[in-house]
């Protein structure tokens, strides 16, 4: 077996052998679509603490994602049930909607954008207001161009680059008549940007926002003093189809409702950076 499957299979604390639990009273398993790199990073961090005892979000491994997976677990938790993780790992966030949709797994490991929320899914309390969702603008490492930019008009000309299946992404940026070109993978669009076909992109803030991004040998670096909202809310969706899908959502509601009141939701994304202080004073370009 190996280690990555064996911290899979051991993450809640429970050993799953071929899907099924081995245990006397068997907790309900809850499958998780959850991209790869989520689940990598997750799985690593559960390595010293169990996703139902966090307390604080500041770790190394945390992104948003994994703070959201982090979420669902501690809210279940929090609401009483006897579950285990189960992660079903998936290529991208678009495959797990589609997985999820389709009943093949039962949650989502990170928040949905309202616009891909249809009838198959029961859909959570509100996570992500509109406001709250922003991101930095990135630029190949030493290129200091877009340094002076302070409005959409400036941002104007240069050329923007942008995963195509990121909907959000680009529902905002055409909304600003930006220039955008379409990549089909993060790796095309770092290639894009260091190959100068495209001048920057947009990225998540996080606890490393000040350091460069990189994908192999090529780095990008933040544009300081600048933001972009973008426009939607987010949820977390539970398929109707999977089994047991009306408890386990009536349980995660009742587990976000106990999160929200004492205010560990915001506090996750604050101390993991996704909410960055740093940030706050910045210029937003759509506000």
């Amino acid at each position: 077996m190996s280690l990555m499957r064996f911290l899979r299979s051991v993450c809640c604390g429970l050993l799953v052998v071929s899907g099924y639990l081995q245990a006397a009273h068997a907790p309900l398993t809850v499958i998780v679509a959850t991209p790869k790199y989520v689940a990598r990073t997750f799985l690593r961090w559960q390595q010293n603490e169990p996703c139902q005892q966090v307390k604080h979000y500041s770790s190394p491994y945390a992104n948003r994602g994994t703070v959201e997976l982090i979420i669902i677990c501690r809210a279940l938790y929090e609401a009483g049930l006897n579950f285990n993780l189960d992660l079903l790992e998936v290529p991208n966030y678009s495959r797990a909607l589609l997985d999820v949709k389709s009943g093949r797994a039962m949650i989502s490991a990170e928040t949905v954008w309202d616009q891909e929320i249809t009838e198959e899914f029961h859909v959570s309390k509100l996570i992500i207001p509109s406001t709250k969702f922003v991101k930095g603008i990135y630029v190949r490492s030493g290129d200091n161009r877009l340094n002076n930019v302070r409005s959409i008009d400036d941002l104007r000309k240069f050329r923007g680059v942008m995963v195509k299946n990121w909907i959000i992404d680009w529902y905002t940026m055409e909304n600003m008549n930006l220039t955008m070109f379409p990549v089909n993978s993060i790796e095309s669009l770092y290639y894009m940007i260091e190959s100068e076909r495209a001048d920057y992109t947009l990225f998540e803030f996080n606890q490393t926002v000040h350091q460069a991004r990189r994908v192999k040998h090529i780095q990008l670096q933040i544009v300081p003093g600048i933001k972009i909202r973008l426009e939607g809310e987010r949820f977390f969706v539970v398929s109707k189809k999977a089994k047991y899908a009306d408890l386990v959502f009536s349980f995660l509601q009742q587990g976000l409702d106990v999160l929200q009141k004492n205010g560990e939701i915001h506090r996750a994304y604050r101390e993991s950076g996704f909410f960055n202080p740093v940030m706050d004073d910045w210029t937003l370009l759509n506000p």
